[in-house]
């Protein structure tokens, strides 16, 4: 897995910034306050996003602390390739994560993917974000390796999706709280102690309703006594109420007189209204209705003498109203015109800018020159590089076979060496001694059967010669020791062994030194470092180069291509503007000057004057020569004259059209209400036909209102004869008993009954209680029940939770040990490959031999037979066994597709000369994984 590139459109300081990415080692050295470390946090949230935090110290707070200072968009994009395939993440941030956007493009269809999803960086790394910051990611100060459950679950395989029930620091921390749940650390809480005391409150509560069951029963009289008492009472009552209304026929009477002498009253007043009424409406009664038309139309007519006066043109306001109206002779421009001009102009003031941001600057243009001159000439140069970086990692490797050769070369020489000392290497049998030998056996052949043939003398001389040849046989072989056949095979066969290493050693060399050569003469073509301790550094610094090349060569390019299209458009909206401006600059005073632009008549010496033909003038045309920014045509000011002079022409025309108008409206109302108005009044005022008209219509409501009146009374007079006896009302009635006694009586049988109510009452509410209360019985008998039953369930449980708990850091213990065999040999591989750099005898170097990891993947060192924590080294040499930790805990992550490493400056701690050794570290990690490295100083880069 690695980064393609990036675009960072706005994130904390960074702004408008893009980067290209190396497949192996980045290197962003930049001065403190450039943003190196946002930029690396701006990578982490690409693939994590970013959490909403409530917390109000900067550093607390991700999202807070890197919203873009210039208020804009917050995000970007990045290019990454993993499992084969190419995309690109876009990522924008607001002001809480359900703001955010993201969107997965897969590069080769540029459409959106679904192979993942929003949680990008747990699903290509496995881990979780926390994780992700403790492995890959490599801050400043925070380089040890600290665990978590997410990082072993990744190390032992286990994890089985994002949402992992099995983690184990989740799963304490559920444990503990659902614990804490029945029974907190400290005081009298939780689930069991609330149970409990719900137990003895239950108990209480059921002893108290018992007690309750005989007071009960002694309410239950009482109630049904007081409920006698109070039906007497309400009889005696109810006679009490029989008397009274005797009593209260005679007042009836008296109320009923009273109110015909009443109506009888108000008759005789309306009748007198009524008929003044009709005297003012002597020349005939209108409508309502038409009454308040003539009064709107009165309305009208004041309305049209105020607009007439506010509408009056003064003789100057005249005659600039016909020139105005010369003006726009041929026709009045419409606002979207103006609009429209001023868009174009702000147009063509952001084309200016793009021209010019489409223009290679003077430095931009030298740079492409110098390049250019470079690289031009090379081809495929970026196939030149990845042949020189091949080369120079088959240089690393031929070293590595060397030295494994000049190993095997001393094991085979030593050996030989060995046996050379133990046995005497076997001496061929030379053909003389096969000679003799035959000889030998010929002899002793010929003289047994010479002595057989009665010969004895000559068999017995080829006898002689016969023993003596095998004679001389023995005693030369005596003097060898003999060599087995598998012995000597195998010594021919080491020798051969060695000639051929020396042969491959030899060859080898050979190879290496043609590779330094080649690669020397690479470096040197680019005037970059020749060593090939720094070789790594040279190359990645020519593939910058060149990548520098590219980018200007491709804006070069496309720059080329934008200008015409801009230029084009420049044209046009410069059409735009001056066409509606040359339509009315000569008759507003203003003529175009080309080195002015737009100027007055009245302000310059026509003579000097020169107009111009051409719509864009030598301006435009000194734009495009020299690329400079357009002069000020002064466009806008005379838009705002023409825009001006336009406003004041309408507002003339309208207020000419509304004093006509006035006038003529006024003249045709007037006649119509004097004539209806003269028709109830002798002597009026023309300018007070409201007043009129609102005495009129208050008149006429008063007559219509007096009218109803009148029918009304006499419709109750006469109902109110036929409804009572007149003869009888008008008698006197008989004398009855006093009403005062018969009140008091009322009022004394009322209190008492207040009184029975109110025992009543009381006695009725206590019984409801008291019922209320024994009626629960039952229910709490059983509640007590299901009490005790929930307490001795909630014992059984908590007691299982802390089984359990203790279960599992048991076994956390032992599952933790499973990866550290694995970690503790990457470990070692990467402390012997940096110590390597170091002097023997280096204090620092002891202490990388001695170091180990333990299951939290916290670094001991040994020294003089005891084991020590980190914390007693210097910071330095606490960095770089963080820096092993780290790389050692990816490799056991990631066996397969290796992820991308940010290191944020890991090396500030260390003097030159570690460094030094730290670099040369980097360029060798490089080639397994890609590196983005970020540092502030040249002295800590590669």
């Amino acid at each position: 897995m690695r980064l393609l590139r990036c675009y960072v459109e706005n994130f904390g300081g960074i702004s408008d910034f893009e980067y290209d990415f190396s497949k192996n080692l980045n290197i962003i050295n930049e001065e403190n306050g450039w943003g190196k470390t946002t930029f690396a946090v701006f990578i982490k949230s690409m693939f994590y996003g970013m959490e909403t935090s409530t917390k109000r110290k900067i550093d607390e707070n991700e999202r807070k602390k890197y919203t873009p200072w210039n208020g804009q968009r917050f995000g970007g994009n990045i290019e990454f390739e993993v499992n084969g395939n190419e995309y690109r993440v876009e990522r924008y941030f607001g002001k809480r994560d359900r703001d955010d956007y993201f969107a997965l493009i897969n590069l080769k269809t540029n459409l959106e993917s679904d192979d993942f999803t929003e949680n990008l960086g747990e699903e290509i790394f496995k881990i979780d974000k926390e994780a992700f910051e403790r492995s890959i990611y490599i801050p400043q100060q925070k380089i040890s390796v600290e665990t978590n459950d997410s990082l072993s679950a990744k190390l032992t395989n286990i994890m089985e999706s994002d949402y992992d029930i099995n983690r184990f620091e989740n799963a304490i921390a559920r444990l503990d709280d659902a614990s804490k749940v029945f029974k907190k650390k400290k005081g009298d809480k939780g689930r069991l102690f609330d149970l409990e005391e719900e137990v003895k409150f239950t108990k209480r509560e059921l002893e108290d309703c018992k007690s309750y069951e005989k007071s009960y029963e002694e309410l239950e009289e009482m109630v049904k006594k007081q409920s006698k008492a109070r039906e007497n009472l309400s009889g005696i009552l109810e006679k009490i109420e029989d008397n009274i209304k005797n009593v209260a026929s005679f007042a009836e009477n008296n109320a009923k007189k009273a109110y015909y002498d009443q109506l009888c009253t108000e008759f005789i007043e309306k009748d007198k209204l009524l008929q003044e009424a009709e005297d003012f409406f002597k020349n005939g009664t209108p409508e309502i209705s038409e009454v308040i038309s003539y009064e709107e139309k009165a309305k009208q007519l004041a309305s049209y003498r105020i607009a007439l006066m506010q509408s009056v043109v003064s003789n100057d306001e005249r005659n600039e109203y016909e020139d105005l109206k010369n003006v726009f002779s041929n026709g009045i421009p419409e606002d979207s015109k103006f609009l429209e001009c001023e868009a174009a102009i702000d147009r063509i003031s952001k084309l200016d800018g793009d021209i010019k941001a489409h223009s290679l600057t003077t430095e931009e243009e030298r740079e492409y020159n110098s390049l250019n001159y470079i690289f031009a000439r090379e081809g495929d140069f970026q196939r030149v590089i990845d042949d020189n970086t091949d080369k120079y990692k088959r240089y690393v490797d031929i070293g590595a076979e060397i030295e494994r050769e000049n190993s095997s070369l001393i094991g085979l020489e030593s050996w030989r060496d060995n046996n050379a000392k133990d046995e005497e290497r076997a001496i061929p049998i030379t053909r003389l001694e096969i000679y003799i030998a035959l000889t030998g056996v010929i002899a002793m052949i010929i003289g047994i059967i010479l002595m057989a043939s009665k010969s004895p003398k000559a068999g017995s001389i080829f006898i002689g010669i016969s023993i003596s040849a095998l004679s001389a046989l023995v005693l030369v072989y005596t003097r060898r020791r003999w060599v087995s056949p598998e012995l000597e095979e195998l010594i021919a066969k080491n020798e051969e062994d060695i000639l051929n290493t020396r042969r491959n050693i030899n060859n080898l060399e050979i190879e290496k030194k043609t590779i330094s050569n080649e690669l020397s003469d690479f470096a040197d073509k680019f005037q970059e470092s020749t060593k090939m301790n720094y070789m790594m550094g040279s190359l990645s610094s020519i593939s910058s180069k060149y990548d520098n090349y590219l980018n200007v060569a491709n804006k070069k390019r496309f720059n080329d291509s934008k200008l015409t299209g801009l230029l084009g458009e420049f044209e046009k909206n410069v059409n735009i503007v001056e066409g509606l401006i040359d339509k009315y600059a000569d008759k507003i005073g203003y003529v175009k000057d080309e080195n002015e632009g737009y100027i007055r008549k009245d302000v310059i010496n026509n003579s000097d004057t020169k107009k111009i033909d051409n719509k864009f003038g030598k301006k435009y045309n000194l734009w495009k020569n020299n690329k400079d920014s357009i002069k000020d045509m002064k466009w806008r000011d005379v838009l705002r004259v023409i825009k001006d002079k336009k406003d004041r022409f309408v507002k003339l025309n309208n207020r000419v059209d509304e004093y006509e108008r006035n006038y003529n409206l006024m003249n045709s109302l007037e006649p119509e209400i004097g004539l209806f108005v003269r028709k109830y009044f002798d002597n009026i005022n023309p300018n007070a036909y409201e007043d009129y008209l609102t005495t009129i219509k208050n008149k006429l409501n008063d007559m219509k209102k007096v009218e109803t009146d009148h029918h009304t009374l006499y419709e109750k007079l006469n109902k109110f004869k036929q409804e009572n006896d007149m003869d009888k009302l008008m008698a006197n009635p008989d004398n009855f008993a006093s009403m005062e006694e018969l009140q008091a009586e009322r009022n004394r049988i009322l209190a008492q009954m207040n009184q029975v109510r109110d025992d009543y009452d009381i006695l009725k509410n206590r019984y409801n209680e008291y019922g209320d209360i024994v009626a629960k019985r039952p229910e709490l008998e059983t509640q007590l029940e299901r009490a005790k039953n929930n307490l001795s369930e909630a014992e059984h449980k908590y007691d299982i939770l802390i089984k359990t708990k203790s279960f599992l850091e048991k076994a956390k213990e032992e599952f933790s040990a499973r990866y550290l065999t694995g970690l503790n040999n990457g470990f070692v591989k990467y402390v012997k490959i940096l110590s390597g750099e170091f002097p023997e005898g280096d204090m620092t170097k002891q202490c990388l031999k001695s170091a180990s990891l333990d299951t939290s993947l916290n670094v001991h060192i040994k020294a003089y037979g005891t084991t020590k924590s980190v914390e007693y080294l210097s910071t330095g040499s606490r960095d770089l066994l963080g820096i092993c930790s780290r790389l050692a805990l990816v490799d056991a992550m990631y066996e397969g597709e290796k992820p991308f490493i940010i290191l944020d400056d890991p090396f500030v701690n260390l003097d030159e000369e570690k460094i030094l050794n730290a670099l040369i570290f980097l360029e060798q990690i490089s080639s397994d994984y890609q590196i983005i490295y970020f540092a502030c100083h040249p002295s800590r880069v590669v």
